[in-house]
């Protein structure tokens, strides 16, 4: 049983694989969002998870996980420096102790605001390859994606 894809196939997998060229497009554009966040001290998972969180208000950590399709596991890690920087606050809640609450503080809000020109730049910067209609599509087609 010395079975093998043909070359035809794995250039398929290759050209066609949408994980892999989703995932590649990622890395990328995380790299430039990365660098352009960098002189705040924040990366771009990071600043999303702030606005989700600025957007939410304060909020259990299992909802904000949920919105923002992570595990509790991946979103408690990637809180912790978050929290160390006092840009978030989690606590148990008052109502039942099973529940971990995550809230922005002041100074959250503040990054927020302060690295938003940079953020405003790179993404201009990254999407000027789409013209606003293929934009726009393109975040529908993910959100359908996501659903």
């Amino acid at each position: 049983m010395n079975q093998r894809l043909s070359q035809a196939q794995k250039r398929e997998i290759a050209q066609s694989c949408i994980h892999a060229h989703l995932k590649q497009a990622v890395r990328l554009v995380t790299q430039q969002f990365d660098a352009a966040l960098s002189a705040m001290d924040i990366r771009a998972t990071q600043y999303n998870l702030l606005v989700a969180s600025s957007l939410m208000g304060t909020v259990p950590l299992t909802v904000l996980a949920d919105e923002l399709g992570l595990d509790r596991t991946t979103l408690s890690r990637n809180l912790k420096p978050l929290e160390t920087r006092h840009l978030i606050h989690t606590y148990l809640s008052d109502q039942d102790s099973r529940v971990r609450l995550v809230e922005i503080t002041t100074e959250g809000e503040r990054l927020i605001l302060d690295a938003y020109p940079l953020w405003k730049s790179i993404q201009k910067e990254v999407t000027k390859v789409f013209d606003d209609e293929t934009y726009k599509s393109l975040l529908n087609q993910l959100e359908q994606l996501q659903s």
